[in-house]
């Protein structure tokens, strides 16, 4: 599909390197039920010798795609040192990880969703399930986040980490129990 570029470097990318989006203003915390999903494939040069950053999920915004450093808050996918993609629920307390067995040599676009509440965060790629996490979640407000950077090593010509991004999409789900559930609901009927 159509998709937008996000390149972390030209031709001779080094340590720093990044490309990122991230909403403006942060969108919702655990407690809206915030869903996050986007269409994304990343794309490595042949040559490539450096350690891409690939975050894509929900985070807060004390973080930038220039940087080797992780947020502090959030619960997203995670493309570092590893060949598949992770995912991960972070508070300044504690992290959680979980190899989610989706590599991201992929020459297809995933679906990645992130699914969070206050009680659990559920990673899934293409319609599956590939990982429920129940702890170390996040509670501060979070920004949508798709980003690609360069965290170790540098380049030779056309030795870029890319992310193509063909949809972003965010929306907060009904409380449980359906709209219906909500103080005031019987006069929207």
């Amino acid at each position: 599909p159509p998709a937008v570029r996000m390149r972390a470097g030209t031709t001779n990318p080094t340590v720093g390197d990044g490309s990122a989006f991230r909403s403006g203003i942060p969108l919702g915390s655990a407690t809206s039920s915030p869903v996050f999903e986007a269409l994304v494939k990343p794309e490595r040069a042949a040559s490539a010798t450096t350690t891409p950053l690939m975050i894509v999920g929900l985070t807060n915004s004390v973080w930038g795609a220039d940087t080797a450093i992780y947020p502090t808050n959030g619960a997203y996918f995670l493309a570092a040192t590893t060949s598949n993609w992770i995912a991960v629920t972070r508070t300044p307390t504690g992290t959680t990880t979980i190899d989610t067995g989706i590599a991201t040599s992929s020459s297809l676009f995933n679906r990645m969703r992130v699914e969070l509440t206050t009680t659990e965060a559920r990673f899934i790629v293409n319609g599956n399930l590939v990982a429920l996490i129940s702890t170390t979640l996040p509670s501060a407000n979070l920004f949508v986040h798709v980003s690609v950077g360069n965290q170790a090593g540098s380049g030779t010509p056309a030795a870029y980490q890319e992310l193509l991004v063909s949809q972003i999409r965010y929306w907060m789900d009904d409380p449980p129990g359906g709209l219906a559930s909500l103080p005031g609901a019987e006069s929207l009927t």
